[in-house]
């Protein structure tokens, strides 16, 4: 058994992988002689830092940059790694898993995977298994896509499709089935290009937008959260990362370059303003949790970063824009947006912070 060390690149939380290769040996008798046939059986085993979880969490979606797994795995994994398949700290509980992406020439890839449970005072273990052969689960499969975001996650985008005009090009992972369709006013398309988590969509400030045109009832419920990571081009000129029917937003403020956390709807609303500077060419995680009526704390890189109290209906059923103002298609991104994500609850400071 043949044992090899390697750090994957995690937003928040550091883990380790440990390759484990199996060697079985099958005895062969060919013409007059035996001769030994080694068919490998590869895992890796995952190793979550405890000192990186600020308290347990449960059925916690986990982010794997495949680029870090050994050449092991990139020798053996089946083409678009649809053979994957991850396990509890058993190794015999499994997960459900979603392949965002796997490039076997580039060895490159995402991966999500729902952990169980994540402790915060031991190190947690979990299990990667591939053969080479299995087939990938469909997305609504018990260990498929699908079930990877049942935590009270209403949108989950990766942007990692490329760049395309064709309606409901940008998929939504979770069932709901909120897909985006590019809007690009000036036939000047976006750049999908490596970012935080896998490939994201670069925006040149122009006229590009992607609209989900509506999340349904439920989407934008009394109590929820919203996240997104983004980097900027340039540190002039008001941005809407995210705008839900102009009421809730995430608007980069031109002339400071501080984030606005602001939840706006019939009957007043809240905004508030962050102490921080987003400057150019840095990755930042937002997010925010809000409650109708309504208070709003704002979350910038997982550290607590404002609260305020408004009024206010919540805009339930609305539509969504990335990367500009919604209704008057204006304060254009110029940046890179990647893994938006819509919840019905409000996360934990914990949650946040892993994210």
């Amino acid at each position: 058994m043949a044992h090899s060390f390697h750090t994957i690149k995690f937003p928040h939380i550091r883990f380790y992988v440990q390759c484990v290769v199996l060697l079985l040996l099958v005895q062969l008798t060919l013409v007059s002689f035996p001769q030994k046939v080694e068919a490998a059986v590869t895992s890796a085993i995952l190793t979550i830092d405890a000192t990186y979880v600020d308290s347990t969490l449960t059925d916690f979606p986990v982010y794997v940059d495949l680029s870090d797994m050994p050449a092991s795995f990139w020798s053996g994994v089946a083409a678009g790694c649809g053979d994957i398949r991850v396990f509890a700290s058993d190794n015999s509980t499994e997960l459900p898993r979603e392949v965002v992406s796997c490039n076997t020439g580039t060895d490159t890839g995402e991966l999500h995977f729902k952990a169980d449970s994540i402790s915060s005072s031991v190190n947690t273990i979990f299990y990667i298994h591939w053969d080479g052969t299995s087939s990938d689960y469909a997305i609504d499969a018990t260990y498929g896509a699908e079930n990877v975001w049942t935590n009270n996650y209403v949108m989950v985008q990766h942007l990692n499709e490329g760049d395309s005009t064709a309606t409901d090009f940008y998929k939504d992972s979770t069932s709901n089935d909120h897909d985006g369709t590019l809007v690009d006013a000036n036939a000047n398309s976006v750049e999908n290009t490596t970012s935080k988590l896998g490939n994201g969509v670069d925006f040149n400030g122009d006229a590009d937008t992607i609209d989900i045109d509506s999340l349904g009832g439920a989407a934008i419920p009394t109590t929820g959260n919203v996240s997104v990571w983004m980097k900027r081009d340039v540190t002039s000129g008001q941005t809407r990362v995210v705008g839900i029917n102009d009421a809730y937003e995430f608007r980069i403020q031109p002339t400071t370059g501080e984030v606005s956390f602001e939840f706006f709807h019939s009957g007043g609303g809240v905004a508030i303003s962050s102490g921080n500077t987003l400057s150019t060419s840095a990755w930042y995680h937002l997010s925010a949790n809000y409650i109708d009526g309504g208070t709003i704390t704002g979350y910038i890189d997982g550290a607590a970063d404002g609260t305020g109290t408004g009024n206010g209906a919540n805009p339930s059923g609305a539509a969504l824009s990335l990367g500009s103002r919604f209704n008057t298609k204006s304060d254009y991104v110029n940046g890179t947006l990647d893994e938006i994500r819509v919840s019905s609850v409000n996360r934990s400071a914990a949650w946040i912070s892993a994210e």
